[in-house]
């Protein structure tokens, strides 16, 4: 928030072209401002106009938060408050083909407010009563990530859920070679013969 102006004059003093010292002053206009953010309050040199009545931000949030983030912070909270709270608990489909439920602020398991997560993990964390520990993952038993039913998951750690998809990948080669199973050139994908 814009507080005042104030001008400062700086005294200087040089060496003429015929070698005498000349004094001179430079007068510049300040103006004082209150971050918006953390109420800390600085000074910008004035270099041109400026919009008083607009939001101002100290470098240190600038650079600590970003100032698209600061900017956008207000509409955020707004946002969270319209458009997000009637989407608690429905099922989208996620940019990963992954189907994802819109979760609330009072969501147990999660810290952060309004997002989305996959909704096997949310299955998951509500049938444990708890949230997933760093290292654990969901795995779809029948490989079908949109089929979220709780007999279809089973939790695992990282190196054997790798597991499990090598070993998977193993009996369809396994297939390939007994005729069962053939590549479609065409398709790019495995068929059933």
């Amino acid at each position: 928030m814009f507080l005042h102006e104030s001008k400062e004059i700086n005294h200087y003093q040089r060496k003429s072209k015929f070698g005498k010292f000349v004094k001179y002053q430079r007068t510049k206009t300040l103006t004082h401002w209150q971050c918006d953010h953390c109420d800390n309050k600085f000074t910008r040199v004035k270099n041109g106009p400026y919009n008083a009545d607009s939001k101002s931000y100290c470098e240190i949030c600038i650079s600590k938060i970003g100032l698209g983030k600061l900017i956008n912070q207000d509409s955020y909270k707004s946002k969270i408050e319209n458009d997000f709270s009637p989407r608690v608990g429905k099922v989208v489909k996620g940019k990963t083909g992954y189907p994802e439920v819109y979760i609330g602020k009072d969501y147990p398991y999660r810290s952060g407010g309004y997002r989305c997560i996959r909704e096997h993990i949310f299955i998951m964390e509500c049938h444990l009563e708890r949230g997933l520990k760093k290292g654990e993952i969901v795995h779809h038993i029948d490989g079908d990530k949109t089929n979220n039913n709780l007999e279809n998951l089973f939790l695992t750690t990282t190196a054997e859920h790798n597991k499990l998809h090598a070993e998977s990948e193993s009996i369809i080669f396994d297939l390939v070679k007994k005729g069962v199973v053939r590549f479609n050139r065409e398709t790019a994908r495995y068929e059933l013969v």
